[in-house]
């Protein structure tokens, strides 16, 4: 008796683990033919002769009729972290400007100044200095930098008398010259100052 009870115990539980088997496998199988038929494309040939292509069963009086499966869709991981994209704004360089011409108006060639040390200096820039990007007026007197400046006017002091060539040239932030002006010559004169009780020659 206690025999046929244990085989009818063993046949219940090998019945009951293959059911539950059959269960889980047909449970595979499902979702193994899902995932195939999302993952491929139709192609046919419709009454026209034209080829169509679709994710979706074509009719069944279609020719040239093929499965054609998809490549699982791949997701490379991004390296960058959203505070390095918050950094990664790149400036925007401002489009340098070129120069038609640079000319000394003040002063004039050969002009002669009378009874000053200072010379004022008149330039004529076409278009207007570039100062968004740096550019500067860089003027030399005698071929040494007497000064540099923002603008196309200025002036220059304690210029002893005698003959004197002055020059400009339009200069880039690296200190380039982008353009320069032939040097123009020009003199200072001052009257000669007797000394005391001596007579003025």
């Amino acid at each position: 008796m206690l025999l046929i009870i244990y085989l009818r115990w063993v046949l219940f539980a090998r019945f009951a683990f293959m059911r539950r088997m059959f269960v889980v496998g047909f449970a595979l199988a499902a979702f193994a033919v899902s995932a195939i038929a999302f993952a491929q494309m139709y192609r046919w040939v419709d009454e026209k002769g034209r080829v169509q292509y679709s994710d979706k069963p074509p009719p069944a009086n279609m020719k040239g009729q093929r499965v054609i499966p998809l490549p699982p869709k791949q997701e490379v991981p991004s390296t960058v972290s959203e505070k390095d994209k918050s950094k990664s704004t790149v400036p925007v360089k401002k489009e340098q400007r070129g120069y038609a011409s640079l000319k000394i108006l003040s002063p004039a060639s050969e002009e002669t100044i009378s009874n000053t040390n200072v010379v004022v200096v008149q330039l004529a820039l076409e278009p207007a200095l570039d100062q968004a990007n740096g550019h500067k007026i860089r003027v030399t007197l005698d071929g040494a930098p007497a000064g540099l400046w923002d603008g196309p006017q200025g002036s220059l002091s304690n210029v002893i008398r005698g003959e004197h060539a002055l020059g400009a040239e339009v200069i880039d932030a690296k200190g380039v010259t982008i353009l320069g002006t032939n040097a123009v010559k020009f003199y200072v004169q001052q009257a000669s100052v007797p000394p005391p009780g001596g007579k003025k020659k």
